[in-house]
């Protein structure tokens, strides 16, 4: 519709996106099978089934933002107290 229209058109003033993470502890998998931290991303950018008032927002994120990718950084040490 004209939403996406609109979005498409200032998606090219968007830079690219990067999402770091930092003291990512999380396995990265999905479904028993390991994947990438940019799958990660894609996977909480999939649409949500069921009434997800989130899931416009998700849209218009991959709308805007084509070039988009993910990174982690693992926490330094496990303790608190050691940090």
């Amino acid at each position: 519709g004209n939403e996406n229209t609109r979005e498409d058109e200032l998606s090219l003033f968007f830079p690219p996106f990067m999402w770091l993470l930092r003291d990512f502890m999380l396995s990265l998998e999905k479904e028993d099978k390991t994947i990438t931290s940019n799958d990660y991303l894609e996977n909480a950018l999939e649409e949500r089934h069921g009434k997800n008032k989130n899931n416009r927002i998700r849209k218009s994120f991959k709308n805007l933002f084509k070039s988009r990718e993910c990174r982690t950084l693992v926490r330094p040490v496990y303790e608190e107290k050691d940090l």
